[in-house]
């Protein structure tokens, strides 16, 4: 974890460029230790609040800590259809989590691990009354068809360390405040609304009997252009306070970014997803819908010297493993896309002029739904793409896999939204030659 001066940080904006943040003049500044969090808590020397107003403060705790439970339950019960979430579980057994970044595994689904490390401090006499160690685990849920996302939050490793034996029952008593600051990017009250709580207080004993939280955020339909664009900034800031006392200057995560689109050719009214991510469509080379179309990717990411057109030192955009990575972007004009595909059919005819009436289609990569097909190459005499005949079926099954892909992945007709592909396996031997129904001695 860091921090960039004191108390600013990198702030992404709707045009994708990196500003900074500072916090107010006069806010408590976070502190960072390392790869852990810091946080200090200060005893008040204020009147202690009276018996009635304990008793609604445990009561908003214990509703709380019932709804997390209710709440951490369904998700275990009922998990999300369509969605290939981070299970807590998942997110302890990998390394990245722990990492600056946290791990992303697609772009509904991200998840951090941090230490906090927190100490309770008496100012009336300066006394170190104890500390707190914990975990917190953070994972990210974003949504396809409304503009909501969800956190999960869960607290653990919870250690309390009293100063002197006398001192545990503070410690113990002590109120650790967890929340999620959320800054827009555009306007704040449309784009971070909490449904729910924002927050969660517990004593230390209390997060140690139940460590789970979950926050639900939601954005208005407005934002930037036709898609409706907005962006939106979270990170997790922890306080805590000793019984009867204030908190002490909280401690400030790293950020991540979060879209939102109101894309009318997408699903739903809308959609969150993680920002921080390269999307990719997986094909298989050993799936029967289209292993031909699957192949052909395959070999125009690793023989592109034997593709059509054939030129030497050719290499074609995509490849989401490929170092350096050159992203697609989606083209969603139909008239467009026939330009591209037209473009790709001369180069099949010139393969071979009759390979329509021997039963095969003229099969493109980069697709026609993109802006790197064949046609709308900046030099068209080293296109860098590839066109080959192959199975029809297989072809055109292939190209509804993408569209699906678009719609459930929520890839923008945009600049900035590029895409990748990734291809699982190798062809079989004698098809890794280029365009394997035709291919170049």
């Amino acid at each position: 974890m860091r921090l960039l001066g004191r108390g600013k940080l990198l702030v992404l904006s709707t045009a994708a460029l990196l500003l900074l943040w500072e916090l107010p003049a006069g806010a408590d500044q976070p502190n960072l230790v390392g790869n852990a969090y810091d946080v200090t808590a200060a005893a008040s020397s204020q009147e202690e609040p009276g018996a009635e107003a304990l008793a609604g403060v445990q009561v908003e705790r214990d509703a709380g800590m019932a709804r997390a439970l209710r709440e951490r339950a369904a998700t275990i019960a009922a998990p999300r259809p369509g969605y290939d979430d981070i299970t807590f579980e998942e997110c302890d057994s990998r390394p990245e989590p722990g990492g600056e970044r946290g791990w992303v595994k697609n772009r509904y689904a991200w998840c951090e691990r941090v230490s906090v490390p927190m100490e309770i401090i008496d100012i009336s006499t300066g006394r170190v009354a104890g500390r707190v160690n914990l975990h917190s685990t953070l994972i990210f849920y974003g949504w396809n068809g409304i503009r909501n996302v969800q956190y999960d939050v869960r607290i653990d490793d919870v250690e309390p360390v009293p100063s002197t034996p006398a001192d545990l029952p503070i410690v113990l008593a002590s109120v650790i405040t967890h929340s999620l600051d959320c800054r827009s990017i555009t306007d704040p009250r449309r784009h971070c609304k909490p449904v729910g709580p924002g927050s969660t207080s517990r004593t230390v004993a209390e997060w140690m009997a139940q460590p789970y939280a979950t926050y639900v955020f939601e954005s208005d339909q407005v934002g930037e252009g036709t898609d409706r664009l907005a962006f939106s900034e979270y990170r997790q800031r922890f306080t805590i306070a000793p019984p009867n006392g204030v908190a002490g200057r909280p401690s400030l995560g790293v950020p991540h970014a979060v879209r939102w689109d109101s894309a009318g050719y997408l699903n739903g009214s809308g959609g969150g997803v993680f920002l921080r991510v390269a999307p990719y469509i997986t094909f298989d080379t050993t799936d029967a819908r289209y292993y031909e179309a699957t192949w052909h990717i395959w070999n125009a990411f690793h023989r592109p010297e034997k593709t059509y057109p054939a030129w030497e030192g050719k290499t074609v955009p995509g490849n989401y493993d490929a170092s350096p990575r050159e992203g697609l972007n989606r083209l969603r004009v139909e008239w467009l896309q026939e330009i591209n595909r037209n473009a790709a059919r001369a180069v099949c005819r010139g393969i071979d002029r009759d390979y329509a009436a021997k039963g095969r289609d003229c099969d493109e990569y980069p697709y026609a739904a993109t802006w790197q097909g064949t046609a709308f190459q900046s030099d068209p005499n080293r296109r860098r793409s590839s066109a080959c005949p192959i199975n029809p079926r297989q072809n055109q099954d292939a190209g509804t896999a993408l569209r699906v892909w678009f719609a459930n992945d929520r890839i923008l007709e945009n600049s900035n939204d590029l895409f990748f592909f990734r291809v699982k396996g190798e062809p079989p031997a004698d098809k890794q030659n280029g365009c394997f129904t035709y291919p170049i001695p």
